[in-house]
């Protein structure tokens, strides 16, 4: 994974400001222009804190927090392009014979057969291969048995109803999830009202603009010369455009896995309680050891993520949960030709939206620069704080290696 180091941005930057800065020896000048050309030159970057939100996206909500005062457009756009895009689309951007696994490794909540999630000593880490690691779950329920716990293999849990025939509760996976399991997620609803209020700060941004550049109390001023005309109109349908266009680099990044979600019936006292059992062997040329790994307290939901059918890996042997299950994002419609075109549309509204926002942020008052840069800094928050499960970190316990289920035992 390439990490976009800071002196690369900010010669980036300065590549771009430069000309403006030459343009006049003014000191005012200086730093109106500098001001107008950071804020839309710093929504390319962010490649990291892009590709760790997008990784955890579960529906629309995720969508807009993300779409709204972007931060890691480039990010997004090549992300779609990786994932569903066409192959020229591909070429272009140099992923032509990339596997499809690769992006998975980086931008989307699965695991498949050929990428896994383990644990190396420090955090969890996704890697290429199936990874040697098996998914247990504690279930307790006294009030049906009595006050005993049972603990099995997540792939050949049984008896979860006595008054049930013997029933597997999940199928077995090729490798879990554990990223998607170790906390309890940030509720639905919570996504929701920062949705909400992304899309409050990227409104008030452009309304502000339109006051700065028509108020007859302000009226703010380039320079010495009055604000273009073209200046607003076309600034806020870039920003409306990149929106859009966003929005569907974001779906088809999502729109790639499918997520099932299987809750503990509570009526019948269900309490879900997750441990994977990790054995030390070498994944993808990296050596791991072996570790219990237990997540923290009781589980309200166990989320199950996998590679949608139309990317390449087939979800078999479908079997009911014992476990009251949520389905989402499964797909009827054959996925791959229609995500290539979704692809194709979003890079092509994104590009036209961000340069007609860039062009145009320039022709405005300095102050409506400024106010997108706080608008891109505080919704860059906002996003780290719907994702605040991923700085939780598990127990774990160190295994001697060959004797994991004997330890377990």
């Amino acid at each position: 994974m390439v990490e976009l180091k800071c002196p690369i941005a900010l010669v980036t930057v300065f590549i771009f400001v430069g000309p403006a800065i030459a343009a006049s020896l003014d000191g005012d000048e200086f730093s109106n222009n500098l001001i107008s050309e950071l804020a839309p030159l710093l929504s390319l970057f962010g490649e990291q804190v892009t590709k760790q939100f997008m990784s955890e996206s579960m529906g629309w909500a995720d969508h807009f927090v993300f779409a709204m005062v972007p931060l890691g457009i480039i990010t997004a756009i090549t992300g779609a392009i990786r994932v569903g895009g066409p192959g020229w689309l591909k070429a272009i951007i140099g992923r032509a014979r990339e596997n499809i696994a690769a992006a998975e490794v980086e931008l989307m909540s699965s695991t498949s057969h050929e990428v896994g999630e383990l644990w190396n000593g420090q955090q969890i880490v996704r890697t290429m291969g199936i990874p040697p690691v098996k998914d247990i779950l504690f279930l307790s329920r006294k009030d049906l048995w009595k006050n005993e716990y049972t603990c099995s293999l997540l792939s050949s849990i049984e008896k979860a109803n006595p008054a049930q025939k013997s029933r597997p509760l999940l199928e077995n996976l090729p490798a879990p999830n554990i990223s998607l399991n170790l906390h309890n997620r940030v509720s639905r609803t919570e996504i929701r009202i920062v949705a909400a209020i992304s899309i409050v700060i990227q409104v008030g941004i452009v309304v502000y603009a339109g006051f700065a550049t028509y108020h007859p109390r302000l009226q703010y001023k380039k320079g010495d010369s009055s604000v273009q005309g073209y200046g607003f109109p076309a600034m806020c349908s870039g920003t409306i455009i990149i929106s859009i266009g966003l929005l569907i680099c974001a779906h088809v990044i999502e729109d790639s896995t499918t997520e099932r979600r299987y809750r503990g019936t509570a009526k019948e006292g269900i309490e879900i309680r997750s441990l994977w059992l990790q054995k030390g062997e070498r994944v993808a040329d990296q050596s791991f050891e072996s570790f219990a790994i237990f997540s923290k307290g009781i589980r309200e939901t166990i989320t199950v993520s996998e590679r949608e059918n139309g990317w390449g890996d087939p979800l078999e042997n479908r079997r009911k949960a014992t476990l009251s299950s949520q389905p989402r994002g499964s797909n009827s419609h054959e996925i791959y030709p229609f995500t290539s075109f979704l692809a194709t549309a979003g890079t092509i509204i994104s590009l036209c939206g961000f340069i007609l926002q860039f062009t145009n942020l320039y022709a405005l008052h300095w102050s409506v620069s400024l106010a997108q840069l706080c608008g891109m800094l505080t919704m860059a928050g906002l996003r780290a704080f719907v994702r605040r499960g991923l700085t939780r970190m598990p127990v774990v316990q160190s295994l001697p290696k060959g004797f994991e289920l004997d330890w377990l035992a």
